[in-house]
Parts: structure tokens; sequence; C-alpha cells
């Protein structure tokens, strides 16, 4: 599984040339608590059902994570999130960098509870 996330954390750093690769965070196993979007852009958030957001690069606010849409995987990590929501499994998210002052997700991994 460590290679998996390894190889996954490797690809990621290669699509996303701007984002400072030492700040790139893989976070514990979580149900998700909360979804929104919106607000002025295509903008997609959650928060964890428990557990504290994390916020490797020290973006102004860390009371959720969002979805840069400009993302090429974008729409793949918010229908991922949202099923997962559905079915009450967990995610796993991989977090770099900030977007409109929150940490920005950029990978998702969803396993059954």
């Amino acid at each position: 599984m460590k290679n998996i996330i390894s190889l996954l954390v490797s690809v990621m750093m290669l699509a996303l040339p701007n984002v400072s690769y030492a700040s790139i965070q893989v976070v514990p196993w979580v149900k998700i608590g909360t979804f929104g979007a919106g607000w002025y852009s295509a903008q997609f958030s959650i928060t964890p059902a428990t557990g504290s957001v994390y916020n490797p690069d020290g973006c102004k606010l860390s009371d959720l994570y969002v979805i840069d849409p400009s993302l090429g995987g974008a729409n793949i990590f918010s229908s991922a999130l949202i099923t997962a929501y559905s079915l009450g499994h967990q995610v796993q998210l991989t977090i770099a960098g900030c977007f409109n002052d929150r940490p920005s997700i950029i990978g998702v991994a969803v396993r059954p509870s």
C-alpha cells in the first residue's frame, strides 16, 4: 500500500510543477463530515468528521479542505468525495499548497469503512 501511495505522490509531483514538493502531505484516513461547493467559483470543499484539517503550507484558513477547480482531476476528486460521503466510506487526502487561502486537495483515495 505504501508503494502505491508513493507512486501516486510521484505522479502528482510531475503533474503539479508549481507546488512545492516538500509541502505534499498525505493525511490519515477519515470520514467526511460535510461538503460544499460554490461561493464565487466552482470550488468544492470538505471537512473531516473527526480530527483537524492538516495545513502543511500554513494557509491563512484551516477550517476545511478545498479543490482548485482548475486542476485537471478536480471533477474526479469531487465525484470520489461525494461518493465516499454518500456511502459512508473513508477517504485519504493528499494536500499541497493553498487555494482561496485554504489547504488544497491534490489527490483522493477511497476505501470502504
